[in-house]
């Protein structure tokens, strides 16, 4: 179950309502939960008492756009008590370095995605940016997913992004087999 779709599970104003979810989750152990976050500085603090070092059904991912923001939130992130850890590059707008950050050992996916948005407004995404991730990924042995090309996707200086989000999928899963073939 993804919590707070399209929201963040641990902006301030959800403090109010959060412990009654907390409980919700914690008697469904049947299910796994998943959420995303820009906001990992405030997970220590919103996490309920019997958390530990997470709960085995909780998985928490954190979102980041560009280096800045993957140095600023990752330490973060990691010092967290988090049993279950994914990064999602999305929207990717600049090419990151993740190696530091996955040496640790401590995150077990890397998803990447495009935006989408008006012609006018979109920020591309560039496929160097795409591979180089996998391949840092793929160099730790931790699992990678291009899951979204976005609406200005780069490669040979060609827009080869879609508008239409199954489109974009689509393309998207096409990069990610032409990455698995070509750097086996």
């Amino acid at each position: 179950m993804k919590l707070c779709f399209s929201s963040d599970f641990f902006i301030e104003e959800a403090d109010e309502w959060r412990e009654g979810c907390w409980d919700f989750i914690r008697r469904r152990k049947d299910c796994i939960f998943v959420t995303t976050t820009k906001r990992p500085e405030r997970i220590a603090s919103c996490v309920p008492s019997d958390w530990g070092d997470g709960w085995d059904h909780v998985h928490i991912s954190i979102s980041i756009e560009n280096q800045e923001m993957a140095d600023i939130r990752l330490g973060h992130f990691l010092a967290a008590p988090v049993k279950h850890r994914e990064v999602f590059c999305s929207p990717l707008i600049a090419p990151i370095s993740l190696g530091k950050y996955l040496d640790t050992g401590l995150i077990r996916c890397v998803n990447v995605g495009g935006e989408m948005a008006p012609k006018n407004e979109v920020r591309p995404i560039e496929y160097e940016w795409v591979k180089n991730l996998y391949l840092e990924a793929k160099e730790r042995n931790i699992e990678f997913y291009f899951h979204q090309c976005g609406s200005m996707f780069l490669k040979d200086g060609i827009n080869i992004g879609k508008w239409n989000l199954n489109d974009q999928i689509r393309r998207a899963e096409e990069v990610q087999h032409e990455l698995e073939t070509v750097f086996r």
